[in-house]
């Protein structure tokens, strides 16, 4: 019986870090498409500073979600 209460707990691990990881690069992902429509719109449109500037804090932010750290329990 507390073999199978381990593998369920390692299990769930498994999950639970495959999920923070997919919602890392999720998150990533719709950061830098949100991105790149501000640049777009900062060269196209009639303020491109302002595009342009909310186009790169935004960029860093999706970088640090694409090479953000597990958390101590998937790292393990």
């Amino acid at each position: 019986m507390k073999t199978v209460l381990n593998q369920k707990r390692l299990d769930m691990k498994y999950l639970y870090c495959y999920l923070e990881k997919i919602g890392e690069l999720v998150i990533g992902a719709v950061m830098l498409l949100i991105a790149i429509v501000f640049f777009i719109f900062g060269f196209t449109a009639l303020v491109p500073v302002v595009g342009i500037f909310i186009a790169v804090p935004i960029i860093a932010l999706s970088i640090r979600f694409f090479r953000a750290p597990l958390s101590k329990t998937c790292s393990l």
